[in-house]
């Protein structure tokens, strides 16, 4: 083992695969393993179970056994020699096909007792940027998509991340999507501030404006110190930093002329 890295940097489309294919707790492993041995090998034994246990609070071994397994079966970690060999991110994105050559910067020090809370955090950096963008290219109005500030980095802006947005990009329920976005705000690496639109009706019968708007949109509907308010999506800024690999982006395009 050597001295533990200061950061490293995660492919958000490896996180986005171990969210989808509910490998979060394998994923864990590997990041834990790449931390307490730089050299990317290791000697498998007693000792060093117990120590990767100890460093990602596993209460068994049979945890730790679980989890491995499943990375030698998926060759993220094979044997060669008597060592066991932890493969590199840029060939486990090659292995499947990932195209973003996007990271975020995660402190093990800082990250890794809140592992799943970075994990979340970061999705929902890169998704809402992206959208972000993506709505800006299209020639969205800027109101809709983020607050109108200058554009520099997303640790500066709050954008708007629908769930069901987050929800299709993973492939899982809006309230799952609900509950990570809380739990990455709860640990700090979002901040989530609700976003209201006040409604204006015409005449005084509210009964009669209601019966217009769809079920979805009636449940949106909220009355504050006797005022109607449509709830927007929740404005969101994130604490997570995001970041290009050319590296990794270069392996990528690399792989993709030979595979064509």
């Amino acid at each position: 083992m050597r001295h533990k890295p200061d950061y490293i940097n995660l492919p958000i489309e490896l996180l986005t695969f171990s969210v989808r294919e509910r490998k979060v707790n394998q994923l864990q492993l590997f990041i834990g393993l790449k931390s307490l041995f730089t050299n990317g090998q290791f000697i498998l034994s007693r000792e060093t179970k117990s120590q990767v246990c100890i460093y990602l609070g596993y209460k068994s071994e049979k945890t730790f056994n679980n989890n491995f397994q499943w990375l030698v079966q998926n060759r993220w970690v094979y044997f060669r020699k008597g060592h066991c060999i932890i493969k590199s991110f840029t060939k486990i994105a090659v292995k499947y096909d990932f195209t973003c050559y996007k990271v975020a910067l995660f402190i093990p020090e800082i990250d890794m007792p809140n592992f799943k809370a970075f994990i979340y955090g970061a999705i929902i950096t890169y998704l809402m940027v992206w959208k972000g963008n993506k709505d800006r290219r299209s020639g969205a109005d800027l109101g809709s998509s983020y607050m109108k500030r200058n554009p520099v980095s997303s640790s500066l802006l709050y954008y708007n991340l629908p769930v069901r947005y987050m929800a299709k990009a993973l492939n899982i329920s809006k309230s799952t999507a609900s509950n990570y976005k809380n739990i990455a705000n709860d640990a700090g690496y979002i901040e989530v501030k609700h976003d209201y639109s006040f409604v204006v009706f015409g005449g005084s019968n509210f009964k009669e404006y209601m019966k217009w708007l769809s079920p979805e949109q009636k449940c949106k509907i909220c009355n504050m110190d006797g005022k109607i308010y449509i709830q927007n999506p929740d404005l969101i800024k994130s604490n997570i930093i995001i970041k290009r690999n050319r590296p990794m982006r270069m392996m990528l395009r690399k792989s993709s002329k030979k595979a064509a």
